[in-house]
């Protein structure tokens, strides 16, 4: 059983509206056949449930892009950050780099 789909992947774009249905970006799939349609540059994700190799979670991301945000405003304020926060900082820039 999988634990992640497509749906939540920061590749992932939901082009419905459009007419161009739910599509990878993923510079890795490139031209790749997942199975949707014909082979094009940003290939169609066959159902919800599919999830390639080049999965990655965009809130993850988001999240800890506020929380860093957040942490750096503190000082641009004029604020001084704990020396917990000072190392929540950098832990979470670390974090990212990660990602």
């Amino acid at each position: 059983m999988k634990i992640h789909t497509c749906l939540e992947c920061e590749h992932s774009k939901w082009l419905v509206a459009v007419g161009q249905g739910f599509r990878c970006a993923c510079p890795e799939n490139e031209y790749r056949d997942l199975g949707g349609d014909k082979i094009r540059e940003i290939p169609m994700i066959p159902n919800r449930q599919f999830c390639c190799e080049h999965f990655s979670v965009k809130q993850r991301a988001t999240t800890l892009t506020k929380l860093i945000f957040r942490l750096q405003d503190i000082t641009m304020d004029g604020g001084e950050l704990t020396e917990e926060q000072q190392v929540l900082l950098e832990q979470y820039k670390k974090m990212l780099e990660g990602l």
